[in-house]
């Protein structure tokens, strides 16, 4: 939250762990067995590919960021972290009184990094931790403690973090509630293509993140390689499409997906300070170093890359469907508070002064959706309000008698090399009609409805091709 400067660096950020005597010795984890060291170790996880155990360095070695200390009265504290190794850079130390919790371990020189790619490299600077104006980063520990005579269980701290454990209900109860929107349960003989589908794909996901390198304390929970060179910030709303099939089909691995996914969204994609307030809460769409040149085309060759008119909600990259589910399933207040963030940023910089679709319908479609998530779980009337500003926008604008879209000229990459091209975007059109359809299952306006119908006889037209037989982008030339 310092705003002097568009960029801050940190040397090292440290919690320390005092015990009441003297530390006579710690334990650290390595992988499923326990190391026992003295009381000046450390194990310092550098990334994802490397960590060391006492000053010796191991290729390949990935530490689950456990660490014992105990007193010279048998008594001490057992510390964890979550996601040690995925949010690297990380170190656990023993000292003379006890213990420390290096979140952002000093990088010790300049060429610390070099050997990273840029993608991975970029907040690594000088020998310092470089942040933009508006980042966050939250670190998750668990601390337990243990008597004299008491055993500390080093393997069950480690567990407890590393695979968390996950509640399992029947997808029936998660439907009845409505917390989640409409969720279809598993019935056998229904879906079972679509659920073989996305768990094919989840592990391939899973695997490209180990190609991709998709991990460090800023990108863990993101994905990499939008447009050849960004991080795609969770487009479209990843964690929320996985808590749906977690509760759909109780795979854990999905909601520990969903669950990284949606922490990163809080803490890095949301602006939690700026110099013009209008921008706080909002959320950055795909972009270098998840906040910089939304484009693979660098414009700009400078480092700096304003908020400003890229981070509003309008913007076409704003969801909270994933960061709600994450209270609603885990009561993760700190993601909450990052939604309600994006609310008001919605209800307050954005529904007031929103008066045109522009060339992307998304820009009501998402910002949509998003506060329609926030009401959902909320019940707030100023959220539902803010919502019913953006639907008048877009009742206004369709051509409900004609095509039954929003026609508009479209942009030069919409328009398949024609000029003054007139039409619209099929998947940008869904998007609209979605968060049309969240606002009228809480208003039953009819309107809504109507415009849903039209919306739909103009994808039911232009959307497939006969001849081809697939989806088609944008409208036919």
């Amino acid at each position: 939250d310092w705003l002097e400067t568009e960029f801050t660096d940190f040397r090292s950020l440290t919690m320390p762990i005092e015990l009441a005597s003297a530390a006579a010795n710690a334990a650290f984890t390595e992988t499923d067995a326990a190391v026992v060291v003295g009381p000046a170790a450390r194990i310092m996880q550098k990334h994802d590919q490397l960590a060391s155990v006492g000053g010796d360095e191991r290729e390949g070695l990935r530490l689950s960021g456990a660490m014992s200390c105990t007193a010279a009265d048998g008594s001490g504290v057992t510390v964890a972290l979550t996601d040690f190794w995925r949010e690297y850079p990380k170190a656990l130390s023993a000292t003379a009184d006890g213990a420390l919790v290096e979140i952002l371990p000093s990088l010790q020189g300049d060429s610390f990094y070099e050997d990273l790619p840029d993608n991975l490299r970029y907040p690594f600077v000088e020998g310092c931790y470089r942040l933009k104006w508006g980042m966050a980063k939250t670190t998750r520990m668990v601390l337990s403690f243990h008597a004299p005579g008491e055993e500390a269980d080093l393997a069950a701290a480690a567990a407890a973090v590393e695979r968390p454990l996950v509640p399992v209900i029947a997808a029936e109860r998660y439907a009845a509630t409505g917390a989640l929107g409409e969720i279809a349960p598993v019935r056998e003989g229904r879906f079972a293509a679509w659920d073989n589908d996305v768990a094919r794909r989840h592990d391939e996901h899973m695997k490209l993140k180990e190609t991709e390198r998709e991990y460090g304390f800023l990108n863990w929970g993101d994905w990499y390689g939008e447009r050849g060179r960004n991080w795609g910030n969770n487009e479209y709303d990843l964690p929320h499409g996985l808590f749906m099939q977690f509760a759909r089909t109780g795979n854990r691995d999905y909601y520990r997906l969903a669950l990284a996914s949606a922490r990163h969204q809080a803490d890095v994609d949301c602006v939690h300070a700026y110099p013009d307030i209008l921008n706080l809460g909002a959320m950055a769409p795909h972009g270098v170093c998840h906040t910089g040149e939304w484009s693979q085309d660098l414009s700009d060759p400078s480092w700096s890359y304003a908020y400003t008119g890229m981070t509003t909600a309008s913007n076409g990259h704003t969801w909270a469907d994933g960061m709600v589910a994450a209270w609603c399933l885990a009561g993760d207040a700190r993601v909450m508070e990052c939604a309600i963030g994006l609310g008001e940023h919605i209800a307050f910089a954005v529904a007031p002064t929103f008066t045109q679709l522009g060339t992307h319908e998304r820009s009501a479609g998402w910002s949509l959706a998003a506060i329609m998530a926030i009401y959902r779980v909320t019940g707030d009337s100023v959220y539902l309000e803010a919502a019913r500003k953006i639907v008048e926008v877009a009742l206004a604008e369709q051509d409900l008698d004609g095509t039954g879209a929003w026609p508009h000229v479209l942009p030069s990459d919409h328009a398949a090399g024609y000029p003054g091209a007139v039409g619209n975007v099929a998947f940008l059109i869904g998007v609209l009609m979605s968060g049309m359809q969240d606002y009228h299952e809480a208003t039953g306006d009819p309107r809504v409805l109507a415009s849903m119908e039209g919306g739909c006889r103009w994808l039911r037209d232009v959307m497939w091709i006969p001849d081809r037989w697939h989806f088609h982008y944008t409208s036919s030339p």
